[in-house]
């Protein structure tokens, strides 16, 4: 596969590994992500500071902003993660034939 950007083409193997950059990248946003949720279950959504984020993920303020747009993007990222495993379990509900009203049962705490 070939991608063309406006400095460089790149050439990617579809099977390969990602490269070390796009790991550091992901190590960097997974770090963000985390830190955050982290905060925001301590301090609440609104009283958690993007430099608070930054401080918890050992990066510099600046980088926050290469990876999220605002503190609002990273609820907004969550969210889809929440309801991407939702969805994956409701297939796998239907496919196993769960009735749903016993899968829906099944989402309630005990």
């Amino acid at each position: 596969m070939v991608r063309s950007t406006k400095t460089r083409t790149v050439l990617r193997n579809p099977g390969s590994k990602p490269g070390r950059r796009q790991r550091r990248s992901s190590e960097i946003r997974e770090r963000l992500f985390r830190a955050a949720l982290d905060l925001f279950a301590s301090k609440g959504f609104l009283e958690a500071t993007v430099e608070d984020i930054t401080e918890a993920a050992d990066v510099g303020k600046g980088t926050f902003f290469n990876y999220f747009p605002s503190k609002d993007h990273i609820l907004i990222a969550f969210g889809e993660m929440q309801l991407a495993k939702l969805e994956a379990s409701i297939e796998e509900a239907r496919r196993n034939n769960v009735p749903m009203p016993d899968f829906l049962r099944s989402l309630a705490p005990a």
